[in-house]
């Protein structure tokens, strides 16, 4: 049943029980967030957009938008297996959550945008997927 010893494993305690530094990452790396407000995080709230929503497809993106009562635009992006891995699917997201959250959203009136991949966006390089981003924009304000 074990040693008997009284001393612990020194896989016990947390890192900082153990004097090791912590691995979290300091708030001023993380500050730059899409904040909870701007993000659609509902199942309803992107049925509601899916199926209420104006459409517009570019080669490699799907775009779907409504507006909203919130006074403040709010964003999704559904990246779809395809045949690809999770790596690739996280990293698809993040390159499009931050283009939009960076210089999409900031222009954008009240709306609801839900942003789905389609499969040659797997291929496509950032310049590509911000060229679709900024094509829609531009067609969507006069």
């Amino acid at each position: 049943m074990g040693s008997g010893s009284p001393q612990s494993s020194p896989q016990e305690g947390t890192p900082a029980a153990r004097g090791e530094a912590s691995l979290q990452a300091r708030s001023g790396l993380t500050a730059e967030g899409l904040p909870r407000c701007g993000r659609l995080r509902l199942a309803s709230e992107i049925q509601a957009v899916l199926a209420a929503g104006s459409r517009r497809r570019t080669p490699r993106l799907e775009i779907l938008w409504c507006t909203n009562p919130h006074g403040l635009p709010r964003l999704g992006v559904i990246s779809p297996r395809f045949g690809h891995s999770a790596v690739a699917r996280n990293r698809l997201r993040r390159r499009l959550r931050e283009h939009a959250r960076r210089w999409l959203l900031p222009r954008l009136p009240s709306l609801d945008v839900l942003i789905r991949a389609r499969p040659p966006a797997y291929a496509a390089t950032l310049e590509d997927l911000r060229g679709d981003l900024d094509q829609w924009h531009t067609q969507l304000t006069p």
